[in-house]
């Protein structure tokens, strides 16, 4: 779906009963996107995903989508909108308060960058990082992202594997666990077996 200007955030709303699977966007850039791990919301465990929520970066293709299609009745994409500002800054030796409030509690994931302007992949892993005092934000991602596709292999064993919808293993987990973004974690497989076997009893399909 094409997204404009005038456009700031979406809400992604996948509804089904037994609904189990996670909610993602793949942006314009063609990054994919996961947004929200199952369980998280009222039912925990099955049901209505109602608590994803992306900003809108950049006006362009948004492809909203879920892991599964499997008890999905419906994927509703709801759009706001609101106002874009600049702020000009003359020094690095400021800051900018920013609050964000909700009416009710929830879920809501801030992205935040450190007083020195260190941007990472992630909360979990900094081997991949620039910083935006020398590069503006935009090349300081590109770069980020590009670092980290630079070194995936094309042996990935967990690029095919079957239980991977399973698994909550990530590049920075596997670098912290074994010392490698690409290795297997072993823990990590025999939980994800141990999840698809627990789905399956579940929906009746042992």
């Amino acid at each position: 779906m094409f997204i404009g200007p005038n456009w700031c955030a979406i809400h992604v709303i996948a509804r089904g009963d037994d609904f189990r699977g996670d909610t993602l966007v793949t942006t314009p850039r063609y990054e994919a996107l996961m947004a929200d791990w199952w369980p998280n919301g009222p039912h925990y465990d099955r049901g209505d995903d109602i608590d994803t929520f992306f900003p809108i970066t950049t006006a362009g293709i948004w492809m909203p989508h879920v892991d599964t299609i499997s008890n999905l009745d419906e994927l509703e994409v709801i759009k706001y909108s609101g106002d874009r500002y600049k702020i000009p800054i003359d020094s690095t030796d400021c800051s900018i308060e920013i609050s964000l409030t909700t009416e009710n509690p929830s879920d809501l994931i801030v992205y935040l960058i450190d007083p020195y302007g260190n941007m990472n992949l992630c909360w979990m892993d900094s081997t991949y990082n620039y910083n935006i005092f020398e590069k503006d934000f935009m090349k300081g991602w590109e770069g980020i992202i590009n670092a980290r596709l630079g070194i995936r292999t094309k042996n990935w064993k967990c690029k095919n594997c079957k239980d991977a919808v399973f698994c909550r293993c990530c590049p920075a987990k596997a670098r912290l666990e074994m010392g490698n973004d690409e290795a297997i974690v072993p823990y990590f497989c025999k939980i994800a077996k141990l999840r698809k076997k627990a789905v399956e009893e579940l929906n009746g399909r042992t």
